[in-house]
């Protein structure tokens, strides 16, 4: 009886480590969420390694045309092979996110990619993230993200052996 008491409070109550936000906590998380959206895309763009870096969790997961990078080692090998210099802009729109606990939490984001051809600017890509965010010691933090090109001017450059 105790255990079926238990397995019914537990699925009342939700998964556990899951606690309800409060309103200000919601707000407060997808605040903090959208900057991280838009600090991954002008860090990533002046070219900032150790700026972006630190907008993940040590173990976040990355991918990009099929390729996975797993860990800030991961993510460092294959950012610096993307970083090269080149004027890129990322320009972040349609920005969401659902708070699912006061750790946890989704986003979704569109990035139009605008690079400059012979001097003229050209929108190269039009990209979509699917994010994982986590709450850590050092505030939130992009867990996992996954990102799918949606449309792109000239096809994407392959990514390096072993992540995007």
């Amino acid at each position: 009886m105790r255990v079926l008491l238990a397995v019914l409070l537990l699925l009342v109550s939700g998964p556990l480590g899951a606690e309800e936000p409060t309103e200000g906590e919601r707000r407060e998380a997808q605040g903090a969420c959208r900057e991280l959206q838009v600090r991954y895309a002008l860090h990533r763009d002046a070219g900032e390694l150790e700026a972006w870096l630190d907008l993940f969790t040590e173990d976040a997961v990355m991918s990009l045309a099929g390729r996975e990078s797993r860990g800030r080692d991961a993510l460092r090998a294959a950012a610096a092979q993307r970083m090269t210099g080149e004027a890129l802009r990322h320009v972040v729109s349609n920005q969401s996110v659902e708070v699912e606990s006061v750790d946890r939490a989704r986003g979704r984001s569109y990035a139009t990619v605008i690079g400059a051809d012979a001097g003229v600017p050209a929108i190269r890509a039009v990209v979509e993230y699917w994010d994982r965010y986590q709450r850590t010691p050092r505030g939130w933090r992009i867990a996992e993200r996954r990102t799918e090109i949606v449309f792109a001017a000239v096809p994407p450059p392959a990514p390096p052996e072993g992540g995007p």
